[in-house]
């Protein structure tokens, strides 16, 4: 088990990661602030990220609610809250809590919002 650990940290600072995604500033954050085996389950939420938009948005006294869908589908959709005093998103879909790591719809968000990168509290 200390044998797998040690070579994770070995494996999260040796090397660069190529960027795959559109989303260059994010991409380049995001392997800044997380460990490469983090990083590539993160991955993929960048590029499902550039499918959907968001719809609409609620204003609370204390956060900014958002609808957001798929671009082809306006059946299924997330509420994402964005917190702005604390820079806090939470997401419905829940994976942020059971993962660990911001889902598609979060990062959908921070596009929307033309975050550059990857908040402190999303990590």
């Amino acid at each position: 088990m200390r044998s797998r650990e040690t070579q994770s940290d070995m494996h999260s600072v040796v090397g660069h990661l190529g960027l795959q995604s559109s989303l260059h500033d994010l991409e380049r954050s995001a392997a800044k602030l997380l460990t490469r085996e983090i990083f590539l389950l993160f991955q993929p939420m960048l590029s499902c990220a550039c499918t959907l938009k968001v719809r609409s948005c609620t204003l609370t006294p204390t956060s900014d609610i958002y609808t957001i869908s798929r671009s082809d589908n306006l059946h299924n959709y997330w509420r994402v809250s964005h917190y702005p005093e604390d820079s806090i998103f939470k997401c419905s879909c829940l994976r942020m809590e059971s993962l660990g790591i911001p889902c598609d719809h979060i990062v959908a968000l921070l596009v929307h919002l033309d975050f550059m990168e990857i908040p402190t509290s999303l990590v």
